[in-house]
């Protein structure tokens, strides 16, 4: 590989490319051949690179994952969703993007809507750790009271 293609380059970045002059890893790509998984990956066309590099998504638990029912709209005033113990301002505006505006929503998950809002939030098990059923099935109670 020639160094003037990199006389543009200032820095660390020049430092770094003139390091790997000469490596097999510059040489895959330099001649777009070499051996291994990068130089296959270096000759693939853009769309297909994606589909590589895209990690398998493990399939969750439960046979009945789904995302929950959300309204248009919250019936008249919405609930306060930041009464639930890890509920903050900003969760509770994704939780209103999806449709969630009240706890009698929240207390009626299933577990399988559990585990998907608990997916697409990537809690890794918080909702059932903060336990927001059991909290806004007492909130819910405490509203309609």
């Amino acid at each position: 590989m020639a160094t003037g293609g990199f006389a543009v380059m200032l820095g660390w970045q020049a430092v770094m490319l003139r390091s790997l002059e000469g490596s097999p890893f510059m040489s895959a790509y330099a001649h777009g051949g070499g051996r291994g998984k990068a130089a296959d990956v270096a000759r693939q066309p853009v769309a297909e690179k994606r589909a590589v590099e895209a990690p398998q998504a493990a399939l969750p638990a439960s046979d009945t994952v789904a995302r929950p029912s959300g309204l248009e709209a919250p019936r008249g005033q919405a609930d306060d969703l930041k009464r639930i113990s890890g509920v903050g301002p900003k969760l509770e505006i994704v939780l209103n993007d999806l449709g969630i505006y009240h706890f009698d929503q929240i207390a009626a998950w299933s577990a399988g809507e559990v585990e998907w809002i608990d997916d697409y939030l990537k809690f890794k098990g918080r909702i059932e750790r903060d336990k927001w059923i059991a909290q806004a099935r007492r909130l819910m109670e405490s509203v309609t009271e």
